[in-house]
């Protein structure tokens, strides 16, 4: 039962296995989409989903042994949905929460995810060389990368509003 538990969680209720070549992709939407439609605080969804996210998929990999190579399947999209929401709340906090801000934020927390840029690769690196820190290592891979991509979507809004 707790195998199962934890499965729904890390994948985000399935939408980690609905696709094999963009799962990280599928994830970020499913969040985006709730996050545009729930229209709830970010600051409530945001620690929460950082350590149910954490523990989850600590406990998840003990459960299925995972090697040291693959400590981050792609089908685990919880870190997507904490990188979304972090995004949200990053913008909530400079007053930006808006639709067309939260769609804006899914295209760039993407392009950061997948390409992960310095400091990105280098802390996923760092995380996951050992077991124990490899939950640690796919949370906090997706949460630099939405803390990334929020800043420069945020200093491009005052760039542009400067100039108008």
């Amino acid at each position: 039962m707790r195998t199962i538990v934890t499965k729904i969680i890390v994948t985000f209720f399935g939408t980690g296995l609905i696709s094999k070549k963009m799962p990280g992709t599928v994830g970020s939407l499913a969040a985006t989409v709730l996050c545009l439609f729930l229209h709830s605080n970010p600051s409530y969804i945001c620690l929460p989903v950082f350590i149910v996210g954490l523990i989850s998929c600590h406990v998840y990999l003990k459960q299925n042994n995972f090697c040291v190579e693959n400590l981050d399947p792609g089908y685990i999209v919880i870190d997507e949905v904490f990188g979304i929401y972090l995004g949200a709340y990053i913008l909530s906090l400079f007053g930006m929460l808006s639709p067309t801000n939260i769609i804006v934020n899914f295209v760039l927390f993407r392009i950061f995810d997948i390409f992960k840029t310095f400091p990105i690769r280098n802390i996923e690196k760092l995380c996951k060389k050992h077991r124990n820190t490899a939950a640690l290592g796919i949370m906090l891979d997706d949460g630099i990368a939405a803390i990334i991509a929020t800043f420069i979507q945020i200093y491009f809004f005052i760039f542009i509003k400067s100039l108008i």
